[in-house]
């Protein structure tokens, strides 16, 4: 049995040319419904049709219905008596060949048995594009098709292999889950999107137009691959939505909303293909759906449970929601063999130091390194820490700084990392309570009925000289954030009278509130005196706050075990 459940498979060769197709499949039974599609695909290749076929007298090709098919379509049967194998010697010789060419690529490759359908396959093609002396050295394909083969793309089985972030399609084997990934970019929003510009494109491969090779094809849509589908794409959608009355927010272009008469409203977030509309009344939300669907080809998927790779649960009668990475992140334990780790309850010591110094001083220590999954790890991570996990924002920033020459010193941070991660997998961002009634803790860290919303961890892109500069400068920072926060709100009729930002330095909180000339300050840049200016004209509130009392500690320095947990239970994370 094989990865895809195949216990057989089913040739077809062609006399003439000798070419060889192979199908693997689950049962014999499958094997009419094969050669359909075999027929279908093999004369709109060749512009010429199947008229006879031999076969063994095995039950998969003596059924009625492919009797029946055969005589419908003009095939002529030729069959092989029983246990005379040398009468379809071609086929026969066929099978042996690919059959032992599979096991010599499985045993070369190292790989087991599971693997014999991709094997015969990857068999099957290289025959193809090998010379033959029935048919004078040349090859399969050529007298198929007319053109020499093309070897530039081979590769030994079993070969490593990356796949490019630009390839969307492709079939992976997973060894630590033991099973196949496969992505299929099958979404047709790309070709929805009129072109403004003239373009052409060369005839797609067999399709070709006879006599007429040299000519190409102008373009009536956009196509995949082109630069600007994705925004020809973005525009047809913007200007259909447009027309049904939604406003599109100027704070996050991907954002529609529209008030209607009686005080009902919807939000409709657009990501690319991916769309979420929230409202209070589901007649609305149904009658969008139907108008949408008829613009567009699109699926109903229900009430969302995931966005983005992030797992969202309900729990409707206490007016409670939770985003959740649990399952991504059980992966990453998996990919990176921590999964049986020994969890811990924060993701960095207190007296937690790394520098490059630790990093490889040789070129043996280097090698050594370079067999260490050091920058995937990280980059794993860093979805997680954006998406739902603040809590690791702080610990992610400070080993992404060594990705291009990490130590081991730094691989036994990230393993920590790690290791709280394996602790606290079930951590999910919380919300709850009414919007209106909400209130927003900003410093590093935005909340909103009681989760975290936005949140920075970040080295500055200045050498501060002194903490108040430091301070000074991230509550800027802190307050542009605040600022488009509010503007969004107020789109969706949410308006928040008054945003206060909490800040631990006295001196800070001084310098913002007065304009006064000093010497130790007179060098910060201009556009840091923002947070000045909005406080002065009131639109952000400067207050001070404990150090003890400040949630966004845990984004900027290693916190003990009590401190850590209240930090990141008051962000809104809390174990499901």
């Amino acid at each position: 049995m094989s990865l895809g459940v195949a216990r057989y498979y089913v040739s077809f060769i062609d006399d003439y040319s000798r070419r060889c197709w192979v199908y693997p499949n689950k049962k014999k039974s499958d094997v009419f419904f094969i050669f359909k599609t075999f027929k279908a695909r093999v004369e709109l290749e060749s512009e010429k049709k199947i008229k006879c076929m031999r076969t063994d007298i095995g039950g998969e090709y003596t059924s009625n219905e492919f009797d029946n098919f055969c005589q419908q379509e003009g095939i002529k049967r030729q069959f092989t008596v029983a246990y005379t194998p040398q009468q379809n010697g071609v086929a026969e010789r066929m099978n042996i060949t690919l059959l032992e060419h599979t096991r010599a690529m499985l045993r070369t490759a190292g790989m087991t048995k599971l693997f014999w359908a991709e094997a015969v396959k990857i068999v099957c093609y290289v025959i193809n594009r090998s010379p033959s002396t029935v048919i004078d050295l040349k090859t399969p394909m050529e007298l198929w098709t007319g053109k020499p083969a093309d070897y530039s793309h081979l590769h030994t089985f079993g070969s490593h292999v990356q796949c490019p972030r630009k390839i969307e399609g492709y079939c992976l084997w997973d060894p630590t889950a033991h099973k196949v990934i496969i992505s299929r970019d099958v979404k047709t929003v790309f070709l929805l999107g009129d072109l403004e510009e003239e373009m052409y494109m060369l005839q797609p491969e067999g399709f070709e137009e006879k006599e007429k090779e040299n000519l190409v094809c102008r373009l009536n849509k956009s196509l995949y691959g082109l630069k600007q589908a994705p925004r020809c794409w973005y525009k047809r959608f913007d200007s259909f939505i447009m027309s049904l009355g939604y406003n599109r927010l100027s704070s996050d272009s991907c954002a529609y909303y529209k008030r209607f008469g009686d005080g009902d409203f919807i939000i409709l977030l657009f990501y690319v293909d991916d769309m979420l509309v929230a409202g209070p009344n589901k007649d609305r939300i149904k009658e969008l759906k139907t108008q949408l669907a008829r613009e567009f080809e699109m699926k109903d998927l229900g009430p969302a449970n995931k966005i983005q790779g992030m797992r969202i649960y309900r729990d409707r009668n206490n007016r409670k929601i939770w985003l959740s990475q649990q399952n991504y992140l059980k992966k990453i334990l998996r990919c990176f063999n921590m999964q049986d780790c020994k969890p811990i309850f924060t993701p960095l010591p207190i007296n937690f130091k790394l520098s490059s110094s630790m990093s490889p001083s040789n070129e043996a220590e280097r090698m050594e390194m370079s067999r260490v999954p050091y920058a995937s790890a990280v980059g794993s991570l860093m979805f997680a820490m954006v998406c739902t996990r603040p809590d690791i924002a702080q610990a992610v920033g400070a080993v992404s700084r060594y990705m291009a020459n990490p130590g081991k010193e730094h691989w036994s941070t990230m393993k920590r990392i790690l290791r709280y991660i394996k602790g606290t997998s079930n951590a999910a961002l919380y919300f709850a309570g009414d919007l209106d009634k909400s209130k927003s803790t900003t410093g590093y860290v935005f909340t909103l009925a009681g989760g975290a919303v936005s949140w920075v961890s970040k080295l500055q892109s200045i050498v501060a000289t002194s903490t108040t500069e430091a301070e000074y400068v991230a509550a800027t920072q802190a307050s542009k954030k605040a600022i488009w926060l509010q503007m969004l709100l107020e789109e969706i009729e949410h308006k928040q009278e008054n945003i206060a930002l909490f800040c631990d330095s006295q001196s800070a909180l001084h310098l913002a509130k007065n304009p006064a000339f000093h010497s130790k300050t007179k060098h910060i840049r201009v556009q840091y005196h923002f947070v000045r200016e909005k406080v002065e004209e009131g639109s952000v509130g400067f207050q001070k706050i404990h150090t003890e009392d400040n949630l966004a500690d845990v984004l900027t320095e290693p916190l003990n075990r009590d401190k850590f947990i209240w930090c990141r239970s008051s962000i809104g994370l809390e174990e499901m």
